[in-house]
């Protein structure tokens, strides 16, 4: 069916752009041994799993239902993830994922013992560094709740986990500061990473971005790797689908009040907010019932 003939609002993915992102994935896997799994609540349109299945590992979530979504419809590894877990919210996924990642030490402590021989327990700590485009998307701001501080860590807790993880970007397009949160999360937790199996990076590291040094993050994901002898994740979203998608509508009224504004039949705050927030282009194209807006 040609799109042009499809009812609006809908998202159209172009499959040759979401390719050409997945073949850099590849490229990044095999320079440096990481393991990539697509974060859920960036992208979880599941009908084009089947093209993204084959460059990734699996799938991360930020909560119960993304892990259920990722175990049933991507499969590969499972990573469970959430700043806050209920007990049930354990019990349902401990028997369908490959690993889970408290976010406190106290929720470590609550709740390991329904996790204990199903999967890879891991806790997720906050370096107190970053790279962020807006305060917002900061997970390393004041009075962040995300992870756990260098200076509030138990040392004993890391006897009993396998891994860790660490989120600390927000659409960092450079490799060279990607590689000096690098140095200063081997200089604040080097010891402890030293005891673990696996680190998760996180997302955030726009790798498939224009002019992106994908060779340089391959050298330091590697180096990093074998420095601590883990096995290193990577949890990208938007890299993934950058540049691949628009959402696209019909204007059905034109109100002119000084100015004129287009309605159309769709609202951005259902269809993703930050197509409004992160818009950077509109693009018009005629169709048969009136204009539609592909943004």
């Amino acid at each position: 069916m040609n799109h042009s003939e499809l009812q609006t609002p809908f998202f159209m993915i172009d499959e040759a752009k979401l390719i050409e992102n997945l073949e850099k994935a590849k490229t990044l896997k095999e320079l440096s041994g990481v393991k990539l799994v697509l974060a859920l609540k960036c992208f979880s349109t599941w009908g084009v799993f089947d093209i993204i299945k084959p460059y990734l590992d699996g799938t991360t979530s930020s909560g119960p239902y993304e892990v259920k979504l990722g175990h049933e419809t991507f499969g590969g590894e499972t990573h469970a993830y959430s700043v806050g877990y209920t007990e049930q919210d354990v019990i349902e996924v401990a028997d369908i994922c490959d690993k889970m990642i408290f976010n406190s030490q106290s929720q470590l402590a609550h709740y390991r013992h329904l996790v204990e021989g199903k999967a890879s327990v891991g806790l997720r700590l906050n370096p107190g560094v970053s790279v962020a485009g807006q305060d917002l998307a900061n997970p390393a701001r004041k009075y962040s709740r995300l992870g756990v501080q260098a200076g509030q860590i138990k040392p004993e807790v890391f006897e009993s986990i396998d891994g860790v993880m660490f989120h600390m970007n927000c659409e960092n397009k450079s490799a060279d500061s990607f590689i000096a949160l690098l140095d200063s999360i081997s200089d604040q937790f080097g010891h402890y990473l030293n005891k673990m199996e696996w680190v998760s990076l996180g997302g955030g590291v726009f790798f498939t971005w224009p002019g992106y040094e994908l060779e340089k993050l391959a050298a330091a994901l590697k180096a990093f790797s074998e420095k601590h002898s883990v096995q290193l994740y990577l949890e990208p979203g938007e890299a993934i689908i950058t540049k691949t998608t628009d959402l696209v509508v019909t204007v059905v009224d034109i109100v002119e009040n000084e100015k004129k504004t287009a309605i159309v039949d769709s609202a951005t705050e259902a269809h993703r907010l930050d197509t409004l927030s992160m818009m950077s282009q509109r693009l018009f194209a005629k169709r048969p019932m009136g204009l539609s807006i592909t943004m």
